[in-house]
């Protein structure tokens, strides 16, 4: 078992983060390399805590939290002995640079077909799962 995770360089576009301009173009694809995404994850700063050095981008995602509430969050008492360096909003543009199109699902071989996957969760299970 591994008692502690190598630890990663800081990188470039983190350490180049200019805190005085909140203008500046949001770096998403830098964000998302080696990130970890956390959705409804409230306010659970666990996973920084056991990662953080080995992980730089942590991307939290609830819709039960407004951002007014993470702000006060990251304010009083502070986030786990962490200080925000920068705070803005991030526009669907800037997420989605062409736009929101996912591919349809394709099944494999080890998949099946949609319609059989779904009639074997309806067989194999209660039921409860199809409503």
């Amino acid at each position: 078992m591994i008692d502690r995770l190598p630890e990663k360089a800081l990188p470039k576009w983190l350490a180049d983060v200019d805190v005085g301009n909140q203008s500046s173009p949001f770096p998403l694809m830098d964000v998302l390399n080696d990130s970890l995404y956390y959705p409804s994850s409230r306010f659970d700063g666990s996973p920084i805590r056991h990662l953080s050095g080995n992980i730089h981008s942590f991307i939290y995602a609830d819709y039960g939290v407004t951002s007014d509430e993470l702000e006060e969050e990251v304010k009083t008492p502070g986030f786990l002995g962490y200080h925000k360096i920068l705070s803005r909003s991030v526009t669907e543009k800037e997420l989605t640079p062409n736009g929101w199109q996912p591919p349809p699902p394709t099944p494999t071989s080890q998949q099946g077909t949609p319609a059989l996957y779904v009639l074997l969760i309806a067989k194999s299970g209660t039921g409860q799962f199809l409503h």
